[in-house]
């Protein structure tokens, strides 16, 4: 009876992964928040022009147009670089990230793989107060 009990508890688990993305991310390499529970919205400080966000995208990507929607909404301002339309954005993205996934996010001396609105919104907020401290 262990067994089914543990069965159950593994069911649970991949069930909280992939609907609130606890304990791993998704399978697109989103990370939205959870239903029900509000994203950080980065402070006025943290969406100053000192705040410079560089996010690399394709045209196909789902995943991208979600984080530029979402950064739109938040009122965070970005500078996008396609990579599949200049060959100088695809080599500045491999610099940073090796193996080429978007969207790639650049924010002051961070990068990101990956659309998590949490993470984005933490590293803002550090980076701005990296730069306060300067």
């Amino acid at each position: 009876m262990w067994v089914g009990g543990a069965i159950i508890v593994v069911l649970v688990a991949a069930l909280a992964r992939s609907t609130w993305g606890i304990v791993s991310s998704a399978a697109d390499g989103s990370h939205d928040a959870p239903p029900g529970l509000a994203t950080p919205r980065p402070s006025a400080e943290t969406q100053s022009p000192n705040v410079h966000v560089i996010v690399y995208t394709t045209a196909w990507c789902p995943v991208c147009k979600r984080a530029k929607a979402w950064m739109k909404t938040q009122g965070i301002a970005f500078e996008e670089r396609d990579v599949e339309t200049s060959a100088t954005y695809a080599r500045e993205m491999r610099a940073i990230n090796p193996r080429s996934g978007v969207p790639t996010f650049h924010i002051g001396e961070q990068v990101l793989i990956g659309f998590d609105a949490r993470q984005i919104a933490s590293t803002m907020e550090r980076e701005a107060e990296r730069r306060r401290i300067q």
